[in-house]
């Protein structure tokens, strides 16, 4: 007696975002140039020296740039 196997195969496809996911995402990037995150970052300082938080300038730059870009 033969036994008759069946596959089955199944393709699935990947979802790639439509136009307007991508347009979303890219709208929300935010350009900001280098001087104004340099100004926030001087401010940033200014207030960590004030108020004896600990840092660097690399951390009051990042910072600088997050809430600008926010």
């Amino acid at each position: 007696m033969a036994t008759k196997t069946s596959t089955k195969t199944t393709t699935v496809k990947a979802k790639t975002p439509s136009k307007t996911t991508a347009t979303k995402a890219a709208s929300s990037k935010k350009e900001v140039s280098p001087e104004a995150i340099q100004q926030r970052a001087q401010e940033i300082y200014l207030e960590r020296m004030h108020s004896g938080r600990q840092g660097d300038q690399l951390s009051d730059w990042l910072e600088a740039e997050q809430a600008l870009k926010a």
